[in-house]
């Protein structure tokens, strides 16, 4: 088993056979994203992704919940010299370049997900090759309701070609939850 050190909000390993396992890690705050947890991630899955000994790699959350999407109330240094747009751009810019790795790796990505996926959560759930949730997970999507644009992580391309167009919509612009159940029956969770 080789563990990944010196990660945050994140735990990482090898496990012996050959399954890379990224579980988000701030159980007490319902595993949210920061700049440093995508930063970490993308480094992770470029790791496994170039490793021989793995096969196919899980993520999944710890606790009780997938991960709630970006912490908003973060305040982390971004390098982007104070400017509040530059500011969320070089967020998004790492957010879209976590998950074009996931999709870019040669092994299958599978998402493990128990309870809420919102937000940034539901879009690395939903660029995942494969999604398999418990019973009480829920996707949401609630940019709208945030006065945040959908398609920061690529959620507004990938999930009409799972659902469908109209389905997607109403979950966009309503914001209301979807659940393991109606999930399987659309076609984003097997």
């Amino acid at each position: 088993m080789v563990e990944h050190q010196g990660l945050d909000g994140l735990r990482a390993e090898l496990r012996p056979d050959g399954v890379g396992v990224i579980a988000f890690d701030r159980p007490e705050r319902l595993n949210p994203l920061t700049m440093q947890t995508l930063c970490d991630l993308e480094r992770v899955l470029r790791q496994l992704g170039e490793d021989p000994a793995c096969g196919a790699v899980v993520i999944t959350g710890g606790d009780k919940a997938f991960c709630t999407g970006m912490d908003l109330k973060a305040t982390e240094p971004t390098g982007a010299g104070g400017e509040p747009i530059e500011q969320v751009y070089a967020v998004m810019r790492r957010a879209v370049s976590s998950v074009l790795t996931m999709r870019e790796i040669g092994q299958p990505v599978i998402a493990a997900v128990r309870g809420p996926a919102v937000g940034g959560g539901f879009a690395i759930a939903t660029a995942a090759d494969i999604r398999f949730c418990s019973p009480d997970a829920v996707f949401i999507a609630p940019f709208l309701k945030l006065g945040v644009s959908i398609g920061d992580m690529g959620l507004s391309w990938m999930l009409p070609r799972l659902i469908g167009a109209g389905a997607a919509a109403e979950l966009f612009y309503s914001g209301s939850p979807l659940g393991a159940a109606e999930g399987q029956r659309l076609g984003l969770v097997q």
